[in-house]
């Protein structure tokens, strides 16, 4: 069983992320820290994994779409909104 729960990957140059686990069980981090790195949009896929999600710090990466469904679903999966995308050159795509 992982026991990881906090990930502080902060100004490291990251530009990804391994992939995640097969089994779900192990993807038990629910607070990720990646700020200040080169991390793009393909991040975000790895991301929607963590279903225990609770923070997410993205600021300052090379982030450019957010769709709203990616927002809403680790809203609804977390009830959290402790996330950040600060400085980041996004475009938000809403689709109703």
């Amino acid at each position: 069983m992982c026991r990881l729960r906090v990930l502080n990957g902060t100004k490291n140059q990251l530009t990804s992320l391994p992939s995640l686990n097969n089994n779900p069980e192990q993807n038990n981090v629910e607070v990720l820290y990646l700020s200040g790195n080169e991390l793009g949009n393909d991040v975000l896929d790895v991301v929607a994994g963590y279903t225990r999600l609770q923070i997410l710090h993205l600021a300052y990466n090379q982030l450019t779409e957010l769709y709203d469904r990616q927002v809403t679903g680790w809203l609804v999966q977390t009830a959290s909104e402790n996330f950040r995308f600060l400085f980041n050159r996004l475009v938000f795509w809403g689709l109703l």
